[in-house]
């Protein structure tokens, strides 16, 4: 056995993982600037969203940031076709200097992919911020298992990869750590194994505190071809499935209980204010709210109760309360929209952490449930850089 999981809510995103990943691409580009980059997708009517950066490895190229979009959505690889077309058009070029690396969120997706991909777009373009799903992160265990398996069969991926990203410095490999990852017990303990940015996997962005982040894979090479790129996605969520769905075991289930909900947003701001206002046995009106704390008009009274809901990470912890609900008839409003309220409950259910083993009787090879038509197009990937 790899290690013992403790999981509340482990069948939940079994059920629905073959899979909607969220993950992010940085695509890094030569003879394309970052000036030059800015100005292109800035300018351009449907990837105006698309964020260009400069990279220390390129002095005289730049790295493609995209949000977080779905694996599963058909408009994820539209986006990436459409941005590939550009880098070409404009003289962008893939060296061996480039890498193309791929983040997958730690909280898969529950939601209709393609309304997944239209938040996480208006959020990334007007924030600067990058959107998740308000599902489960994906347990401790099952990260380990993946990394594991990467590990394992370091020598077997890197022979698909180009053979300029198999000893980068910028992704080193990492089966080196196998025993290491075997003996780790939590997140923190997986993260002082593989430290620092520059390895095959990176583990550095998960956040276990807040429960967000992503596990960034480094190794593949630069390209602008779609083909490769997805072959490669598909091959990542295949191993994440394959690990929940048969190298998985579940022991046992939890138990529920109750437990008090505290307000956990930062202290002396209005997200605290309005926190406390709302966990009340009524909660409070959008007018009681902005008398309260301040808040200029209804509008922005809605955008603090969203933040809310995304720091909490389940929007269904804060509940919206018609003005009826308040003794108010329909229309009495005159057209502010104040009268509507919100509350947070002071008590949620939870689940206890049940336990699930890792089974190592269950194939570990990364090819394992892949479809056949990827296996064949690795495998005369492999013949062709002659391995």
């Amino acid at each position: 056995m790899l290690g013992l999981i403790r999981n509340k809510h482990f069948n939940n995103y079994r059920r629905f993982l073959m899979l909607n990943i969220a993950i992010g691409f940085e695509r890094e580009v030569d003879s394309l600037s970052v000036r030059d980059g800015v100005n292109l997708f800035a300018n351009h009517p449907t990837l105006n969203f698309i964020k260009v950066k400069h990279d220390a490895s390129l002095p005289n190229g730049c790295e493609i940031i995209f949000p977080p979009l779905s694996s599963n959505a058909e408009s994820t690889w539209d986006y990436s076709s459409q941005v590939n077309d550009l880098i070409i058009a404009n003289g962008g070029r893939i060296t061996r200097q480039c890498g193309h690396h791929v983040h997958i969120g730690v909280k898969p997706i529950t939601m209709d992919s393609e309304d997944f991909n239209r938040q996480s777009i208006q959020l990334f373009k007007d924030r600067d911020q990058y959107f998740q799903d308000s599902n489960d992160m994906f347990q401790f265990e099952v990260v380990k298992d993946v990394v594991y398996r990467y590990a394992q069969y370091q020598d077997f991926i890197s022979s698909f990869l180009a053979p300029s990203r198999r000893n980068s410095r910028y992704a080193s490999p990492i089966d080196g750590f196998l025993n290491r990852i075997e003996d780790s017990q939590n997140y923190n303990d997986l993260k002082d194994v593989i430290q620092g940015k520059f390895f095959a996997i990176n583990l550095r962005n998960i956040d276990v505190r807040n429960q967000r982040g992503t596990i960034e894979f480094r190794q593949h090479q630069g390209t602008v071809n779609n083909t490769k790129l997805k072959n490669w996605i598909m091959f990542l969520v295949n191993m994440f499935d394959y690990t929940i769905n048969h190298r998985i075991q579940v022991l046992n289930q939890g138990v529920k209980y109750m437990d008090t909900l505290t307000n956990t947003m930062p202290r002396n701001t209005k997200l605290y204010q309005v926190f406390d206002m709302i966990q009340s046995e009524n909660g409070a009106t959008t007018r009681e709210i902005m008398d309260s704390v301040g808040i200029n008009d209804a509008r922005s009274v809605r955008r603090t109760i969203n933040t809310i809901r995304r720091k909490l990470g389940d929007c269904s912890l804060v509940i919206c309360l018609n003005q009826e609900y308040y003794g108010h008839l329909n229309g009495t409003s005159n057209g502010a929209y104040d009268l509507n309220g919100y509350k947070i409950p002071l008590e949620v259910e939870k689940e206890s952490q049940g336990e699930i083993v890792i089974n190592n009787n269950a194939d570990s090879h990364p090819f394992t449930n892949l479809a056949e038509s990827l296996k064949t197009w690795f495998n005369n990937r492999i013949s062709r850089l002659g391995n």
